[in-house]
């Protein structure tokens, strides 16, 4: 049975789509759900201009997985997904940084026009946004509907 198919509508809508389109394994899908519980008392995550949380989470790998989330604790929202293609933690921790920098000041990393997607190449992250229903490695591809 896929995942998509052991979830109800609502919990697909709010946070299940990564596990669901396999953006997330169950591992990572958990690790997020132990973050939502860290956010509840008290732990600091990084926060975009907007409020929304950045979560890292990896599961059993490096935490190249960025996670936009409201960190609401009863019913948790993912509103975005970054996966970044670097598996060394220390070139991780240099990119992420970067990334919570640029959200923190408001910048759209995802826009054509961004430094951030001005430096790197179209196979070193990939952006999704399940309400657009973008799933980009490519600033080209951004705003198609080339995906789930």
């Amino acid at each position: 049975m896929k995942p998509r198919q052991r979830m109800s509508k609502k919990r697909f809508n709010s946070y299940g789509w990564p596990l669901a389109v396999g953006l997330f394994d169950e591992f990572q899908h958990a690790e997020f759900l132990l973050a939502i519980a860290d956010i509840k008392n008290g732990f600091v995550y990084p926060r975009t201009k907007q409020g929304e949380y950045m979560v890292a989470i990896g599961g059993k790998g490096p935490q190249n997985i960025i996670v936009y989330t409201d960190g609401n604790y009863l019913r948790p929202v993912i509103s975005r997904v970054m996966l970044l293609a670097i598996h060394d933690e220390t070139s991780l921790a240099i990119e992420r940084k970067l990334i919570y920098d640029i959200e923190r000041n408001g910048e759209k990393i995802w826009r054509k026009d961004s430094k951030f997607r001005h430096t790197y190449t179209k196979n070193t992250f990939r952006y999704s946004d399940y309400r657009r229903r973008v799933f980009a490695d490519d600033p080209n591809s951004v705003g198609k509907r080339n995906g789930g």
